[in-house]
């Protein structure tokens, strides 16, 4: 789990909840200078929490964002071009 906690849990909870993907997002997009709405970034984030968060708990672990993020073009696209 080294780099997981630091890089994406602000409150090192070994997850990624709503919020921290949110801020993610914004972050990512803005450093590549891509401009979204708020709509959009709360779409984005559903989409994304529906499809990582396997188990439905509200949070995304360490397995389901390396198994999602492998399966899923769309994000594995957007982390590779960061």
């Amino acid at each position: 789990m080294v780099g997981f906690d630091p890089v994406s849990s602000q409150n090192y909870s070994n997850s990624i909840e709503t919020d921290e993907l949110s801020c993610m997002f914004w972050t990512l997009f803005g450093v590549t200078g891509v401009r979204v709405t708020g709509t959009q970034m709360e779409m984005l984030v559903t989409d994304v929490m529906q499809t990582l968060d396997v188990d439905g708990n509200g949070e995304i672990d360490l397995e389901e964002f390396v198994g999602g993020s492998l399966r899923t073009k769309f994000i594995y696209d957007l982390l590779c071009s960061a």
